[in-house]
C-alpha cells in the first residue's frame, strides 16, 4: 500500500495535559481524508504535527513516529507538504494578489514559464484571476481564503493540508474548491481536511473523527 502520511503511536501532550493519545492513521496518496472533532480535540494539533510546525513549540512533549512517504518528517524535501489555516490572514503578506501568489514559486526556484503557466492554471480553476490586481486587504474573508489556496497549489504540494480553508467561502465557491481538490487526487495529491462542517466533505474518502485523544474512523466519505 503506497502511503502519503502514517501516523504510529502518536502521543502529545502540551503544559502537561494530553492532547492526542496514542494515535495512529495511514493516509493513502491520491485520496482525501476528512478530519472531524470539536473544538480543543486536536484537530490542528494534528496537522501542525504532520506539517513539522508543531517541534517549534515549548512546553511540547511528542512520542511516536510520524512518516511521510516512508520518511520520516525531518528527512522529506521542501515543498512536499502544504498547510492551508482558517484564518487567512495569517498566510497574506503581499498588497497584491498577484504577488502574494507567486511568492511561493519564487521561493522554490519555478521558472518564469512555470510560474505563468500556474497562475493561469490555478486562478482560474478557484476563480480568482479577477483578483490578481487588487490588495488580498480589500478582498472579502473568503476571497482571501481562495487567494491563499491558490498560491499554495501553485507550489503543487504532494500533501495538502486544509485546516477549515474553506470556512468564509460561499456555497459557488465551496463547489469550486472542491472540484479542484478532487481533480488533485486523481493527480495522486493527499489531502487532509479538517472540518466542521460535514457538508465539505462529501468529496472524502473517508473521515476520522478526534475525541478524547483518540481518532477512529466513522464512516467512509461521499468520494466516488
Amino acid at each position: 500500500m503506497d502511503y502519503a502520511v502514517e501516523l504510529k503511536n502518536l502521543s502529545l501532550n502540551y503544559n502537561d495535559r494530553a492532547i492526542l493519545n496514542n494515535v495512529n492513521c495511514a493516509i493513502k496518496t491520491g485520496s482525501i481524508v476528512g478530519i472531524v472533532g470539536l473544538s480543543g480535540a486536536g484537530k490542528t494539533s494534528l496537522i501542525r504535527i504532520i506539517n513539522g510546525n508543531i517541534k517549534n513549540d515549548a512546553n511540547v512533549q511528542l512520542d511516536g513516529e510520524v512518516l511521510v512517504f516512508g520518511n520520516r518528517t525531518d528527512g522529506y524535501p521542501t515543498g512536499t507538504i502544504a498547510t492551508v489555516y482558517q484564518d487567512p490572514d495569517t498566510q497574506l503578506v503581499f498588497p497584491n494578489v498577484l504577488d502574494e501568489i507567486t511568492f511561493g514559486m519564487e521561493n522554490y526556484c519555478f521558472t518564469k514559464d512555470e510560474m505563468e503557466e500556474n497562475v493561469h492554471k490555478f486562478t482560474n480553476a478557484v476563480g480568482i484571476s479577477h483578483l490578481l490586481g487588487r490588495n488580498p486587504n480589500n478582498l472579502s474573508g473568503g476571497e482571501k481564503q481562495l487567494v491563499v489556496l491558490c498560491s499554495i497549489l501553485c507550489i503543487k504540494p504532494k500533501i495538502l493540508l486544509l485546516d477549515e480553508c474553506t470556512s468564509q467561502v460561499d456555497e459557488d465557491g465551496r463547489k469550486i474548491a472542491k472540484q479542484t481538490l478532487l481533480k488533485l487526487k486523481n493527480e495522486g495529491v493527499a489531502i487532509v481536511m479538517v472540518e466542521h462542517n460535514f457538508d465539505n466533505l462529501d468529496i472524502a474518502d473517508e473521515i476520522y473523527e478526534l475525541k478524547d485523544g483518540n481518532i477512529n474512523k466513522i464512516e467512509n466519505g461521499g468520494a466516488k
